[in-house]
């Protein structure tokens, strides 16, 4: 037997039924309801994991995190288009237009966070000769990764912050 898509319950009597999902912190377990029911479930459990994720994001205190929060977010597009007919019929098309480009948004900025996060990582695992300064030079580009990844900057660290982040993401 398959796996069902992430973030859906098979129908029940099925081997996987029981399925609850991956994402952390704040698995669901899938309600065995209306397919829009599944979807509702499944998007709760994405932006659960988004908010959760937030405050460790924004600080770089995991930079996994920023990964982990971006895929969350990434997923919720891919679940409305899995399941396009079962949300068509429950909602109004403008408003997912709408909350998808919101999403895109945000991806956008997590990509540019998750960006600097590897470029710091990458620039601290280099061997640098210190004799031609590379050791300055690189401390110039990590300073300038800290500063385009601070909370408050105008990086895209900052977008988590911001009015329009907590418009898509409120209740």
């Amino acid at each position: 037997a398959s796996d069902p898509p992430p973030g859906f319950a098979a129908p029940p009597g099925r081997p996987y039924s029981d399925t609850t999902l991956v994402s952390r912190p704040g698995a669901h377990r899938m309600p065995s309801r209306s397919r829009f029911d599944q979807v509702v479930a499944a998007m709760s459990a994405q932006v659960d994991a988004i908010r959760a994720l937030r405050t460790d994001a924004r600080r770089a205190r995991d930079p996994e995190a920023v990964h982990r929060m971006r895929v969350a977010v990434r997923r919720l597009p891919a679940i409305l288009r899995a399941r396009r007919p079962a949300v068509a019929r429950r909602s109004d098309e403008e408003g997912v237009d709408r909350l998808r480009r919101e999403l895109k948004w945000l991806g956008i900025a997590l990509g540019q966070v998750r960006d600097l996060d590897v470029l710091r990582a990458h620039l601290q695992s280099l061997r640098v000769d210190a004799r031609a300064g590379g050791r300055a030079a690189r401390g110039r580009l990590l300073r300038h990764i800290r500063a385009g990844r601070a909370p408050g900057g105008t990086g895209g660290a900052a977008a988590l912050d911001g009015r329009r982040y907590a418009r898509v993401l409120a209740p």
